[in-house]
């Protein structure tokens, strides 16, 4: 069967409330729609993932899935696939897949692949229950959200009818803010759930007495943490930026208590994908002031932006470079590049460099606006060398002495 048609019909956004149970054992089927009708629920089954699909397709209220992962011909984790990436982005679902204690693989895959929930069989009535109530309940609170969202949208058309001139940078505000927004969601959703989820296996692993696999689950919990913690972080301090809230503190530098901190915060992240980090040892510079948190922010940018883009077995550099009237610290990597557009994007905090190039490497897109931010706030600027499948090289430049004049 091809790919799951988007909904452009332009109807209105409707609720969609309605269940729909997954199963190619008939009995499990009727079991499950007489639970869940006796409760209020409105339902529909399918007997595969082929028949299901069509059902979707053609029923906008459709919105909560309960489906099998082990099924003839297409199985539950290709049809949460199909679910997420052929259909409408004007439509949500929430899937919860149901698998044997056995499957506890395919969970965590049918989880990466989009899944809300999950149930392990056998399951009592009362989990069934709780996992289609809360999926309903989501979906009606995205419903509200689009609502809310549509209707703000008809007003400020409404009442800039006249202005277009002011309609235009509204428009464009309008663009900026849903792109940081769909950017965010992403960012915020995809660590949360990947918490969730991995930390329910653990629990359910631990009260089985299976062991063997929980450390991998905590490295997994772990590692999603510190993507939601730098989301955040990048977050707060662009705010803190934009507000001018942000103002350096200059001070005599030390790179040597820098290189220190970035092996710390940085290496951990280079090890992961397999990268070398190369940092030289540079004596102190006596005339060189700057705030050091604030300059060792925007190179954890720089550098966590060039491990993001680089291969596996790679290696990135930092270099550090004085002339007669600044200091030239950059890295150097091997990765994707950038074209001309995408440097030019990095002047806006809010356009992700990484949404330009399919969105392969995680991250809210925001580390070299916020670097470059950082840097000019120091009297300092950021450039950019790259080309496309060249790599790119990313330098701070800060003035030597008092850093832009200002007084410490």
């Amino acid at each position: 069967m091809g790919r799951l048609q988007d909904d452009d019909s332009g109807l209105p956004l409707a609720l969609a409330s309605r269940i729909l149970i997954v199963d190619d054992e008939p009995e499990i089927v009727e079991e499950v729609v007489e639970l869940l009708r006796r409760e209020g629920f409105d339902c529909l089954s399918a007997g595969n993932a082929d028949e299901a699909l069509a059902l979707v397709r053609g029923d906008a209220a459709i919105g909560i899935i309960v489906t099998d992962i082990r099924m003839p011909g297409m199985d539950g984790l290709e049809l949460a696939r199909q679910l997420r990436t052929g259909t409408s982005e004007k439509r949500d679902f929430y899937v919860i897949v149901v698998t044997g204690h056995a499957g506890m693989r395919e969970a965590i895959e049918a989880l990466r692949l989009g899944a809300e929930d999950f149930l392990i069989k056998p399951f009592s009535p009362d989990y069934l229950l709780n996992a289609v109530r809360k999926g309903v309940e989501i979906v009606r609170l995205k419903f509200h959200e689009r609502m809310f969202l549509q209707r703000l949208e008809q007003e400020v058309a409404a009442k800039t009818v006249d202005l277009r001139e002011a309609n235009e940078v509204l428009a464009a505000a309008n663009r900026t803010k849903d792109t940081f927004l769909a950017m965010m969601s992403h960012e915020l959703r995809t660590p949360l759930n990947g918490i969730n989820g991995f930390a329910q296996l653990a629990k359910t692993l631990l009260m089985n007495g299976k062991l063997e696999s929980i450390g991998e689950y905590l490295d997994l919990i772990h590692i999603s943490g510190m993507r939601l913690e730098n989301a955040i972080s990048g977050i707060l301090d662009l705010s803190a930026l934009a507000s001018e809230g942000g103002k350096p503190s200059l001070e005599p530098c030390s790179f040597d208590a820098l290189r220190t901190r970035l092996s710390d915060r940085m290496g951990e992240q280079a090890e992961r994908k397999q990268i070398t980090l190369q940092m030289p040892e540079v004596p102190d510079i006596e005339e060189f002031s700057a705030d050091s948190t604030m300059l060792g922010r925007a190179l954890e940018c720089i550098i966590d932006n060039a491990i993001k883009f680089s291969q596996s077995g790679s290696t990135v550099v930092l270099d550090i470079e004085r002339t007669d009237s600044d200091i030239r610290i950059s890295t150097r990597d091997h990765g994707c590049g950038m074209t001309d557009a995408q440097i030019e994007s990095t002047k806006s905090p809010f356009a992700s460099q990484d949404s330009l190039i399919s969105r392969h490497a995680e991250g809210c897109g925001i580390g070299l606006s916020l670097a470059r931010m950082m840097t000019e706030a120091q009297g300092g600027r950021l450039e950019i060398d790259s080309a496309p499948g060249k790599g790119t090289t990313v330098t701070l430049v800060m003035p030597k002495g008092k850093a832009g004049g200002a007084e410490t």
